[in-house]
């Protein structure tokens, strides 16, 4: 299963149900993470370039399920945290697909893992 960036349709309570194994909902919710973001622009883009062209997976809750976003959607997910502009305000800002450590690290707090290589390792297995 695939995050999927297509506008959801559902109620706020079904998507509130439904954000159980959703890493965008996790970093939304996560005060010390979004409190991180909002203070320095640096990790910012650093969280923006991690979540560009690489899969997650919840530790607990996805065995074979993972999350991924594009560019632009990243971008809106950390314009969202800071409250500075939108997704273009990240979009493009660099390191698009860079695993930052301290990122990999804090999203390991909240139980994500970076799958090292997803892109090459889906497209080996065609």
């Amino acid at each position: 299963m695939f995050h999927d960036d297509t506008p959801s349709s559902n109620t706020p309570e079904e998507d509130l149900a439904n954000n159980r194994n959703n890493l965008e909902y996790d970093i939304l919710t996560t005060d010390w993470l979004c409190d991180k973001v909002t203070k320095s622009e640096d990790y910012a883009i650093r969280l923006y370039g991690t979540l560009c062209n690489n899969g997650f997976q919840h530790k607990d809750a996805m065995p074979d399920e993972y999350w991924t976003c594009s560019w632009r959607y990243a971008g809106g997910i950390v314009a969202s945290v800071t409250g500075r502009g939108d997704y273009l305000t990240y979009y493009c800002s660099g390191n698009e697909g860079i695993i930052d450590p301290e990122v990999r690290e804090d999203l390991l707090k909240l139980n994500w893992c970076v799958v090292d290589g997803f892109y090459a390792n889906r497209k080996q297995r065609g």
